[in-house]
Order: C-alpha cells, then sequence, then structure tokens
C-alpha cells in the first residue's frame, strides 16, 4: 500500500454499540508523517450508504420500472450467461411473448389502464413460473422468459402460459373489467397471447 492511496471496501466492521455492520473505506497514510517509519495509519469511513446507493442503482439499471420484471439490458446478459453455461446437456427455453390485442386496450381505455394490464401479465407470470426460470419485460407489450431444464414440456408450457395470459384482467372504473384475452387484434383468435 502506498502513501495516499484508497481501498474501498476493505472490509466489514461491526459496531459494538448496535452489532451493525458497515463497509469501510481506507485511506493510508504517510507512515513517515510522524518521522517513526516503522509502521503506517490508516483512516476509515463509512460507505455503507454510499454502497447500498450504488446497489440500488444497479437494481435499478437492470429492472423494468413498471412490472418490476428484468428489462432487456439484464435479460440479454442472463441469455449470454445461459449460452456459456459449461454443461452441454443443459436444455433450456426460450419464450417470446407479444401480447396482441395489447394496442387496442390502450387506444379504448388509455394507457393507465394498459399499465394495468402489463403489471398483471408480470405478477401472472411470477407466480406461475419456477425460481429458476427468468422472465423480462423486453419491450412495450413484449415479454420474454427462459426456462432452464424444461425442453422436454415446451408445448404444456407454452400452452399454460398462453392460457394464463388470456385470463388475466384488470378492473376499470364505470367500466366493465376488461379481459387481455378479450382484445383481439384484428379477431384473429389462433395466435392471441403467442
Amino acid at each position: 500500500m502506498r502513501s495516499g492511496e484508497v481501498i474501498e471496501n476493505l472490509e466489514t466492521v461491526r459496531s459494538r454499540k448496535t452489532a451493525r455492520s458497515h463497509r469501510v473505506a481506507h485511506r493510508v497514510a504517510d507512515p513517515h508523517a510522524e518521522r517513526r517509519g516503522d509502521g503506517a495509519s490508516t483512516i476509515a469511513r463509512n460507505i455503507t450508504e454510499r454502497v447500498r446507493y450504488q446497489e440500488q442503482l444497479i437494481a435499478l439499471s437492470e429492472r423494468d420500472a413498471l412490472t418490476g420484471l428484468r428489462n432487456r439490458r439484464r435479460f440479454e446478459r442472463d441469455i449470454a450467461d445461459q449460452v456459456e453455461r459449461p454443461s452441454i446437456r443443459e436444455h433450456a427455453v426460450l419464450m417470446m411473448i407479444d401480447l396482441n390485442g395489447f394496442k387496442k386496450i390502450n387506444d379504448l381505455h388509455g394507457h393507465k389502464v394498459g399499465d394495468q394490464v402489463l403489471k398483471a401479465v408480470a405478477a401472472a407470470l411470477r407466480g406461475r413460473l419456477r425460481d429458476s426460470d427468468m422472465v423480462a419485460r423486453i419491450g412495450g407489450d413484449e415479454f420474454a422468459i427462459v426456462m432452464p431444464y424444461a425442453a422436454s414440456t415446451t408445448r404444456r408450457h407454452r400452452d399454460g402460459l398462453k392460457t394464463l395470459i388470456n385470463a388475466c384482467s384488470v378492473d376499470v372504473a364505470g367500466a366493465p373489467r376488461i379481459k387481455l384475452g378479450e382484445h383481439r387484434a384484428g379477431g384473429d383468435k389462433s395466435r392471441d397471447g403467442e
């Protein structure tokens, strides 16, 4: 260590009074300042709040602000990690979901209701998928899912998610409950929710 060097996150210090942990940064002082030359002294400062703030910024940069799901950036990184996994025997399923009829909901009921629908779909997907599955909102009404170890049940998962999404609904003040599966784009029922 050199004089004046700052070492961030060198250690975690536990407070005797509160028993809480704090992250500290150390600054190495000039050992010759006191003309001793036989040691070094450090100045520590609590950086717990700064570290927490940095962690929050990272989380915000990787999450969709509306739904709380992974965003496109985080999802692309997760996909790259999945592809580079060392096990060549591991299978995974990638599903892309586009909410057909979503534009019609926005046009008829406004963006506030559209946002409620996106949140409902996100909550439904989170509730249905396994902890190991990765779900993201990658665009306006587009979602993507990676399901590790699920190759043998692809059709079953797809059909189940399609039914789940079509059943998503939200309450609208002064109007009947809006169900996503009932707002079809151009009347095409065969591809809705795929």
